[in-house]
């Protein structure tokens, strides 16, 4: 399924643990939802732009005084020679 959004393009792709949204454009935003589940949890979303895929990774880790730390993975999907010459502007 794909959804248009002004400049923005939705994919919704069913897998086998749920679904995965890709978002089509440079500007998006990360909206992760129930930041305050207890223990580590993982957001993915996928990002297609510059003619490549990016996998988008948030990780939340809680710090044994309760303290959140956040972090941000972003990958390029690709072969190694895509990776190899792919430059970030």
């Amino acid at each position: 399924m794909e959804i248009a959004l002004d400049n923005l393009t939705l994919i919704v792709e069913t897998t086998m643990v749920g679904f995965l949204l890709t978002y089509a454009g440079e500007d998006i935003v990360f909206l992760a939802t129930d930041i305050n589940l207890a223990g580590a949890v993982d957001w993915v979303m996928m990002q297609t732009c510059f003619g490549h895929h990016f996998m988008l990774v948030l990780e939340k880790q809680e710090k044994s005084d309760g303290a959140q730390m956040f972090y941000t993975i972003v990958q390029l999907i690709g072969t190694r020679k895509q990776a190899e010459n792919f430059v970030y502007r």
